[in-house]
């Protein structure tokens, strides 16, 4: 995290910590599974201050439950188990974290509302937002029955658009990378742009050897593709036994190497794998080669641009949490 953030990343630490305490220790029952709005059972406590605007215990609570109950449905994910009061203590390191993306979010959506060359207020700019939200609640009616519920999850989802938004078209506005910069990549890098030898085959897989032996004295180059639809046991077999083209030991078979020895129409002998008996017959082979600059010109240019992003956003976020202002308040119990 950047220099701002660390500056307040212990407290921080220490405010969730403290808050843990106080919960696991508390007389209230804390049911994650009772739904979102239980969690205003816990005392509202004002964590950081960010030019006027607060993160409380409850926004931590209710993105906390969101990342672990409905964000899991959503994705079909596997949950994070109700543990009771354990979930808590166990994992408030991610409370933790989850502050900090909080507050993150929160100075940097500031930092854009500032942008008089934005057009924030442009209605078009939320109807992505504003549609996934009216989604989740309702598959989710349930659990977003508190209407501050439903305000956050908003701010949450139209924050996020807003900046993704601002990041494409401020941000990375200025990004531009020459044909020169390309062509030196290109002379620099160019064992990343050398595509392996490839070979193409076909294979009948028979279960027992005896059959294989039968099949094997009849199969012919002109015939393989009818007799591994009626003889081979594997899914292949319906295409007449093709597989894909495959590099030395791509993730094959080793058995299958032996097909790089061979010339292109031969026929090899059976061969023996855990899977059944294996007769391979070799379509068509291509040696390594470089790709010329013209076709490697594209997978440059997404790499490049990849990296001065990267970098170009780390700047913005760096400016951004510089010039914005944040406190943490005393946290009375």
């Amino acid at each position: 995290m950047l220099k701002t953030f660390f500056s307040i990343t212990t407290l921080l630490s220490f405010i969730l910590g403290a808050y843990a305490w106080k919960i696991l220790h508390s007389s209230h029952n804390y049911n994650r599974a009772s739904g979102l709005n239980k969690h205003q059972i816990r005392r509202s406590q004002v964590l950081v201050e960010i030019e006027g605007s607060n993160v409380t215990t409850q926004d931590v609570d209710f993105e906390y439950t969101l990342m672990t109950d409905v964000l899991n449905q959503e994705n079909d994910m596997t949950s994070i188990p109700d543990f009771g009061l354990q979930i808590d203590q166990e994992l408030s390191t991610l409370k933790v974290n989850i502050l900090n993306s909080i507050v993150e979010r929160k100075m940097l959506y500031h930092v854009v509302k500032q942008d008089v060359n934005f057009d924030i207020n442009n209605s078009n700019r939320y109807v992505k937002c504003l549609s996934e939200w009216m989604k989740l609640i309702e598959s989710n009616k349930e659990i977003f029955l508190d209407a501050d519920d439903r305000t956050r999850l908003k701010s949450r989802l139209c924050e996020n658009s807003i900046l993704k938004q601002y990041v494409e078209e401020v941000v990375y506005s200025k990004i531009k990378i020459d044909d020169k910069s390309l062509l030196e990549y290109f002379k620099n890098h160019k064992g990343e742009f050398t595509l392996p030898a490839l070979v193409e085959i076909s294979q009948i897989v028979l279960a027992e050897e005896k059959q294989a032996k039968r099949v094997r004295a009849k199969v012919r180059r002109s015939n393989f593709s009818r007799m591994a639809k009626t003889h081979s046991i594997t899914p292949e077999a319906v295409n007449g036994g093709n597989l894909k083209p495959f590099p030395m030991g791509y993730g094959m078979p080793r058995f299958f190497e032996v097909a790089f020895t061979m010339k292109p129409g031969q026929i090899s002998s059976i061969l023996k794998s855990t899977y059944g008996f294996h007769i391979i017959l070799l379509k068509r082979k291509t040696k390594s080669r470089v790709l010329s600059f013209k076709d490697a010109s594209k997978l440059i240019l997404k790499k490049l641009l990849l990296k001065k992003k990267e970098k170009a956003y780390n700047k913005w976020v760096d400016i951004a949490l510089h010039s914005t202002k944040v406190s943490t308040p005393k946290v009375n119990w």
